[in-house]
């Protein structure tokens, strides 16, 4: 075998593997999806729970709460106003417009909430950091069990990695009424990212496992 045989050949090989590759990160990535769009809006809600968990998201200014935090918040409190928890976890810490926790407590607020009804968890700044913050806040209340909420599309990613931290999840909630939902493009687009975002958790828990 000549030099340039062997270098067609090796470059064969390479082309196979990466379109095998590109192949299973395809096929990988249709199952996310279809996992995140199928249980958009699914919801689960038991007779009780001890607390409500609202998963951040980011404000318009510090004093100004941002659509997807009016969304959030205000769901909950619905949920509280029916009486599925009588307390809220608003979590999510210093976005770069301000400290998340704190803008969705002025929702809560000015929705009828009593502060003594509302923890602030304002360390967090990514969804897995919002549920493990809020789970040692729990433990220091003697809470067992959560309802979740927040928009459809990052309900379910957020379950799982509610599970892995050992968290009771009784049920959740989805948040429809912001823009990110309303608007077909935007809902399309957070579909697609957090689908995305759940290969990247997934595959970082398992490199973490082996």
């Amino acid at each position: 075998m000549n030099l340039k045989s062997h270098k067609s050949g090796k470059w064969r090989k390479l082309g196979r593997g990466l379109l095998g590759l590109l192949i299973l990160l395809g096929g990988w990535f249709d199952w996310s999806l279809w996992q995140v769009t199928s249980s958009a809006l699914s919801y689960n809600l038991p007779d009780a729970a001890d607390v409500i968990i609202v998963l951040g998201c980011t404000p318009t200014t510090p004093t100004q709460p941002g659509p997807c935090q009016i969304a959030r918040t205000s769901a909950a409190v619905d949920l509280w106003r029916m009486g599925y928890a009588s307390n809220l976890i608003l979590t999510g810490g210093e976005s770069g417009k301000g400290i998340e926790a704190r803008s969705m407590a002025i929702v809560a607020g000015q929705a009828g909430v009593p502060a003594s009804q509302v923890v602030l968890e304002e360390q967090a700044h990514n969804t897995v950091e919002n549920l493990r913050y809020s789970k040692k806040l729990m433990a220091e209340r003697n809470w067992q069990s959560v309802i979740l909420v927040s928009e459809p599309y990052h309900l379910y990613r957020a379950r799982q990695q509610a599970a892995d931290l050992g968290l009771e999840v009784r049920g959740w909630w989805p948040a429809t009424s912001g823009i990110s939902w309303q608007n077909k493009n935007a809902r399309t687009i957070m579909l697609v990212r957090d689908s995305l975002a759940l290969m990247l958790y997934e595959s970082t828990a398992w490199i973490a496992s082996q």
